[in-house]
């Protein structure tokens, strides 16, 4: 089932993942995703991905100081050994790059 979310003149259709709310998700909680003029991106750190990976963005826009992403979104550390993530070192911590294609709302029920 695909979603459109409508945020601030991005238009994004992002599939919905549903995890029971006892479930246990590694929680990342982001300042601003990878803006970089292209495709957004969010970088997480290697060696904290788990097998469920729960992602906030606190980014609040200027103009009204509403989150300019607030759903969180899900991230299947399963992926990450099935395909090739740009990879970047930020003083001393490897992050993995991970498009927002790849990213699901989360539904906790």
């Amino acid at each position: 089932m695909y979603k459109r979310v409508d945020k601030h003149r991005i238009k994004l259709y992002i599939d919905s993942m549903k995890l029971d709310r006892l479930t246990i998700a590694q929680r990342f909680d982001i300042n601003s995703p990878i803006w970089n003029g292209g495709e957004k991106k969010v970088g997480l750190a290697l060696n904290r991905i788990k097998r469920h990976n729960e992602i906030h963005f606190k980014y609040r826009r200027k103009s009204d100081g509403e989150l300019s992403m607030p759903d969180v979104y899900y991230f299947d550390g399963r992926l990450i050994k099935g395909l090739d993530y740009e990879v970047m070192n930020v003083k001393g911590i490897t992050l993995v790059l991970i498009p927002f294609r790849d990213l699901e709302i989360l539904e906790r029920v």
